[in-house]
């Protein structure tokens, strides 16, 4: 099994964008997927889409329990960046 190291989301317009239309804003998704202690991420794979972090978290602030996918950019420094996220 991988160790995942994720410590800092790079947003772009297009992540920014993705989010937004599920209702949510960045800092929800940093805050579930960076700083809920409880969070539950695990590497997912599969043809279409490739391999990325799926995280199950929950935004402290507003208590929303948020479904994240990211895609690494930068392994070596935990970076990776919001394919996208919505409520469960």
């Amino acid at each position: 099994m991988k160790n995942i190291h994720l410590i800092d989301i790079d947003w772009d317009e297009q992540s920014i964008n993705e989010v937004a239309a599920h209702g949510l804003y960045p800092w929800e998704v940093d805050e579930a997927a960076l700083y809920d202690t409880g969070r539950q991420a695990k590497l997912v794979s599969d043809d279409r889409h490739g391999e990325r972090i799926q995280v199950l978290g929950t935004c402290e602030c507003n208590g929303k329990k948020l479904r994240i996918f990211i895609r690494m950019i930068d392994i070596e420094m935990g970076v990776g960046r919001v394919i996208t996220a919505w409520e469960v």
